[in-house]
């Protein structure tokens, strides 16, 4: 426990994913597997997924790097390994509509049509804070399944997600 890198992880302690973009969350499954998500450089963005010990796993029908139609602000994994993902279709300086998505997939990447509207939810948009409603930058999950989401206009509280409608 000296700070030094752990040259058991990755390649001598450094994992390299090839995301082809910028990493804006990373997160940690209930088996050390871990999941980074982001924005890709030639647009869209990314699901990434590395072993505990920083190799390339191919959780996502067979790859490792999931490709996005929008770029992911956002990242969180449900108690049952379901994902939360808050995804942007712009430029984080414009916010011409309503905002972020929130989408929940499955464990390997395929859309939960149980969430929201065939598996995503726009932003809940308050009145006269259009340009507070553009970013979702934090989901928390609890146990029972809620999610606590951050967004520039404060904190909300979704009801539990992992039970059908």
């Amino acid at each position: 426990h000296d700070g030094k890198l752990d040259a058991a992880f990755g390649d001598d302690g450094v994992s390299s994913l090839d995301t082809g973009g910028y990493a804006a969350a990373i997160v940690q499954r209930s088996n050390g597997a871990l999941l980074v998500a982001g924005s890709a450089d030639e647009g869209g963005g990314f699901l990434a997924a590395a072993t505990a010990n920083g190799q390339p796993h191919p959780v996502f029908g067979g790859l490792s790097v999931l490709r996005l139609a929008h770029q992911v602000q956002a990242l969180a994994v449900q108690a049952d390994g379901k994902l939360l993902v808050s995804t942007v279709p712009y430029h984080e300086d414009d916010c011409p509509g309503p905002g972020w998505t929130l989408q929940r997939l499955g464990s390997s990447g395929v859309i939960d049509p149980t969430f929201g509207a065939d598996g995503s939810m726009t932003s809940l948009m308050i009145d006269g804070e259009k340009d507070r409603n553009c970013d979702l930058t934090k989901i928390w999950t609890e146990p029972s399944g809620d999610a606590v989401i951050q967004t520039a206009a404060g904190l909300r509280r979704l009801a539990v997600l992992d039970q059908p409608a």
